[in-house]
This record gives structure tokens, sequence and C-alpha cells, in this order.
């Protein structure tokens, strides 16, 4: 068995609650090298079983050092870009934790790095592995209630002031960036597609320096399926998609939670939600066997994970923010090849 060697770029909340229980309990992972500007997370890792990584406080060093197979970035979303520009140009595997970027166009240079280059680029869309979340798009697919006319979703919680990036503008924070890009890339999954056209609410308006706390924003797809996402720092704990087709509904309640746990029912014919048995798994374990027989293969991230799809959603994040700056509907163009 291969072990592969990681690379951690960025130490805070998100690795130290998942991925590094998910990493020191799989025995074909090993992690080598830990990067952050704050000593005090580095010490954190120490104290938490990490002890044998080297530590560094630059990206740099630890390409110089250069003895590990991938890395796994989560920094700020600010910080995302630059992090696995440097690590695609030196060949490295990376999955990056979502969003890809704040902006499409910031993201775009990494395009072509990641079709051309020899190294597998992943975005960490950790939801995609959520078991009802795959169960419910598996529904769809087998098409249990016919053609998709309308979906809703709801992902809220209530943001403290321990959040650290999610309140400030210039990491890359904002609903939109942390939560709301769960909904829209769920939607992109059920559709095969993004969305035409969309319209947008904002709070606080959108201004360059502020955050987005709360968004609400109506989709409009070919074939005239509606959507709706409404995510926000501000309401109370809420996870879940609604999923209306010609023949049926299926309900999803912590499709987006970190857990893997919820539950999922499906009606048929307007009848009462019948609960459907799902098989829990832990989705970062899946994120990591999926990304690591990735790097075993040589074979490129599908649709869901890649770059190209990250820029799909960007895209529409994009939209939905110029959106609720005019108060206006606006169009997506079609997306580059």
């Amino acid at each position: 068995m291969k072990i592969t060697r990681w690379l951690i770029v960025g130490c805070g909340r998100i690795f130290f609650g998942r991925m590094l229980p998910v990493l020191r309990a799989r025995a074909d992972s090993k992690i080598v090298g830990l990067v952050d500007s704050a000593e005090d997370a580095l010490q954190k890792a120490r104290e938490q079983g990490v002890q044998t990584a080297r530590r560094f406080s630059r990206l740099e060093q630890a390409l110089d050092w250069g003895e590990f197979d991938a890395a796994y970035v989560a920094t700020p979303t600010a910080e995302h870009v630059a992090a696995v520009k440097r690590l695609l140009q030196n060949d490295y595997h990376v999955l990056c934790e979502k969003p890809l970027a704040g902006r499409a166009q910031i993201a775009e240079q990494l395009r072509e790095l990641a079709d051309r280059g020899p190294a597998i680029c992943m975005v960490a869309y950790m939801s995609k592995f959520n078991a009802y979340n795959e169960e419910a798009i598996q529904q769809v697919k087998d098409g249990r209630i016919g053609r998709i006319r309308r979906m809703d979703s709801r992902f809220s919680f209530t943001a403290s002031g321990d959040c650290t990036w999610r309140l400030r503008a210039g990491s890359g924070g904002g609903v939109l960036n942390d939560i709301g890009i769960y909904p829209l890339t769920t939607f992109r999954d059920v559709m095969g597609r993004p969305p035409r056209s969309v319209r947008a609410m904002i709070f606080p308006d959108p201004e360059p320096h502020a955050v987005d706390e709360s968004v609400r924003a109506q989709l409009w797809y070919d074939d005239d399926v509606e959507a709706t996402v409404f995510s926000s720092f501000r309401a109370p704990a809420a996870a879940a998609l609604d999923l209306w087709g010609e023949d049926g509904t299926i309900s999803v309640t912590s499709t987006f939670g970190q857990t893997g746990t919820g539950h999922i029912a499906v009606g048929y014919e307007l009848k009462k939600g019948t609960r459907v048995p799902v098989q829990e798994h832990n989705p970062y374990d899946r994120e990591v066997a999926y990304f690591q027989n990735c790097i075993r293969t040589g074979e490129k991230p599908d649709a869901r994970f890649s770059v190209h799809g990250a820029l799909m959603d960007l895209r529409v994040m994009d939209a939905i923010r110029a959106a609720a700056e005019s108060g206006h509907e606006v169009r997506l163009s079609a997306s580059p090849s």
C-alpha cells in the first residue's frame, strides 16, 4: 500500500476539526509537513499529535524542502489561488478547500495548470460526499421523481465573533463564499449545467469592503426550471434541500452537513414522503479516498470537483453579486471551454 505524504497549508478550524482526524485514521495517509504563519497554530498541531511533521511559516520553505506528495490547502479563501498555483507549478497534487477563489477571474489562471500539468487538482466540496446528498442526486438520475421543475435550498447558522475569516472581507469571507456555494454546486450536479440567469438580494448591501451575511437568490435554468437559495449567518441553523419533479418530490435535511448525518424522504404523485434508508459515512474520509485514488490512477477528478466545475460555480456567484448590486436580473454568458 502506497502512503500519501501530506503537506497541510493552513492549520485552522477545518483542518483540526475535520481533516486531521480523517488523515490520522487512514493507513494510507501521513501528515509530513505543516505550513502556517501563526506559531500557535503549529504548536496546536503538535499538541494534537502531529509531532513528527516538519513545520514551516511560509509555503516557499515547504516547497524548497519538497518531501511530500500532496497538499491540502485550507487557508482563508483570498489565499487559495496563490498557494494552489505555486504547488501546481511544482507538480504537487492539490486538494483545495472551497471556494477555489473569491471571484472567477482570479481562479482562471489555474485552469491551464490543472489541465496540462501532471498533478491532480481537486476542489474539496465536502457536501458532494454527504450520503444523503448523493442519494438525492441518484434518485433524480434514476428518474424517480420525473423531470425536475423546481429546487429550493436553505443553509444557515448564527455566526459568532470567533468565526475568524468568515466575517472578514479581506480574507475572502462572507456567507456566499462560505456556505452559499454548497447549494449552488449541488444544483449544478442535479441539472448538469449552470443557470441561465439570476436575481438576488444581499445583506448588508453589496460594498467593496463589506462581508455579505445573508443571501437570497433566484436562479432560472433552461426548460423553465426555477431554484431558490437562502444562506445566512443571521438565521437559525438549517441545512435542507427540496427537489420538485413532475412525478414527485425529494426532501433532504442535513444534506450539506459536515457529519454525514441527516435524512431523506421521497414522495410520489404528491403523496407524503417516505423516508429512504441511507448508509451514512464520513464525507471527509470519502473525499480523501477519492482524491488519493485519483493520485494512484493518474485520472483527473471529474467535473464535480475539477477546476472547470469550480469556475462554473464562481461565475454563478459573481452573477449573484452583480444582480444584488444592480437590482436587476443578470444573465450568465456561456462558459468558455
